[in-house]
């Protein structure tokens, strides 16, 4: 199934645009085998920024709150979340396997960090300087996030000052994206690598 508005014809790339023109992508930053495809970030996902709130909102009883410290290592961390009491759009709740993502922040290296949400049970938002991906391809998309190729696009690097990842430039982004299985294959040797290097 062709989940992307990029056409692939032979080893070259075309967008196609509303009013049905095409352009020729022609600054891919490298080729892909023959079964991917290449797509925006927005084509295979949804994201929403999240719930901004008072200092005075801050609750012992309200609705927990995930902020760019409850992501450590790559991984959820539920250490020291706050509480506020809001009532939050159905858009800022999270689920399991939402890809929660700082987007922005003081320090620049913190932005673009994520976690997989996991094991939630009860109602949880995420704060205004970070935003979440609902994918089914959520596995191999935190992968991605967590390349080089991810903060490349988005100006991550040292030598840029922008310290956030807007909503426009977190749908357009462009990802290769490979078949399901291959999509499965690749999430399996990228979770040994990293047993292997954590042990």
């Amino acid at each position: 199934k062709n989940v992307s508005k990029i056409i692939r014809r032979g080893n070259e790339f075309y967008e196609k645009h509303s009013d049905g023109t095409e352009t020729q992508l022609t600054d891919l930053p490298f080729d892909i085998p023959a079964s991917w495809t290449w797509c925006r970030l927005g084509e295979i996902s949804s994201s929403n920024i999240g719930l901004t709130y008072k200092p005075s909102d801050i609750s012992n009883t309200g609705i927990p709150v995930l902020r760019s410290g409850n992501i450590q290592n790559g991984m959820l961390n539920l250490h020291n979340l706050i509480k506020v009491s809001v009532n939050p759009r159905k858009s800022q709740l999270v689920q399991n396997n939402d890809i929660l993502i700082c987007v922005r922040n003081g320090s620049k290296s913190l932005v673009g960090k994520s976690a997989i949400i996991e094991n939630i049970h009860i109602p949880m938002v995420f704060g205004a300087f970070m935003a979440i991906l609902r994918s089914s391809f959520y596995e191999y998309i935190k992968i991605f996030l967590d390349s080089h190729l991810f903060k490349r696009l988005n100006g991550n690097t040292k030598t840029e000052t922008i310290n956030q990842i807007t909503q426009h430039m977190l749908k357009d982004t462009l990802i290769p994206l490979p078949p399901v299985e291959e999509q499965k294959r690749i999430a399996a040797k990228y979770h040994l690598i990293n047993e292997l290097i954590n042990r």
